[in-house]
């Protein structure tokens, strides 16, 4: 009967089974053998776990970074909010966007306020159409200009309310009109045509009108002083009466018009 001795190796929990008359040098040669190759298994095992585990890394976002991507869509859109457009430059110094200014030589306009929706009413056979109403913040800078808007305004800063109009006599005779009396701000302020109106001494919107004739033109009216724009809701247009031209005899009554700003 022959006999084994058994050597076991505990860290790797093998066992060697070597018969008794095996020369122990040969023994501790297989062990020796034996653990190489287990230690070099394991080796391999955990590089391969650990190379495993940095492409899992590498391949997947980390929680910090998603949550910093995230963070950088949500603020992205905040940011562009904050981005106010400045208004765009005049074309031919019309102003057409609240903010716009213009410099010319006599004077500095700024638009504060505008409605650009047309209106058109008719008294009798005389067609009234005011094609949009503005609010400017107005300085002078010239001397002349100065001593023609002291007439109407104490500082050389002042607001004015612009009309743009087209008058038409549709009738087959002739017809006096007077298109705009007065103006009135849903702020409070009521401003008159032979008071507060610039072109009065013009008379180039106001008067006779020959059968078919068309004038077009602006009324300018000064506020002494400045407007609240954020409190100003609309501007309501109170028109003259049409009236015979040889005794001024009413023929037809004014009417309204309203711009909403």
């Amino acid at each position: 009967m022959r006999t084994f001795a058994l050597c076991t190796l505990e860290k790797y929990g093998k066992i060697i089974v070597v018969s008794k008359g095996e020369n122990i040098m040969k023994i501790f040669t297989k062990v020796a053998a034996l653990s190489v190759l287990l230690t070099l298994s394991a080796c391999g095992g955990d590089e391969e776990e650990k190379a495993e585990q940095q492409q899992s890394e590498d391949s997947a976002p980390t929680e910090e970074a998603a949550a910093s991507a995230e963070t950088e869509e949500e603020t992205e859109p905040a940011i562009a909010e904050e981005e106010e457009e400045e208004p765009a430059e005049p074309e031919d110094g019309v102003l057409t966007e609240v903010g716009q200014t213009v410099d010319e030589e006599h004077y500095s306009l700024e638009l504060l306020a505008i409605s650009d929706e047309e209106q058109t009413t008719n008294i009798g056979p005389v067609e009234i159409k005011l094609h949009d109403a503005k609010v400017f913040a107005q300085e002078v800078s010239d001397t002349a200009f100065e001593q023609l808007y002291s007439m109407y305004a104490s500082d050389k800063n002042f607001t004015t309310v612009q009309l743009t109009a087209t008058i038409t006599n549709t009738g087959e005779e002739a017809i006096g009109v007077s298109p705009v009396e007065t103006v009135v701000l849903s702020t409070g302020q009521q401003l008159e045509y032979d008071t507060n109106e610039v072109g009065q001494y013009e008379k180039s919107l106001y008067g006779d009108y020959f059968d078919g004739v068309t004038k077009e033109g602006h009324y300018v009216f000064v506020i002494d002083g400045e407007v609240d724009v954020n409190n100003l809701e609309w501007i309501r247009v109170i028109t003259g009466n049409t009236f015979n031209p040889e005794d001024y005899s009413t023929i037809n009554e004014g009417t309204e018009m309203q711009f909403d700003l």
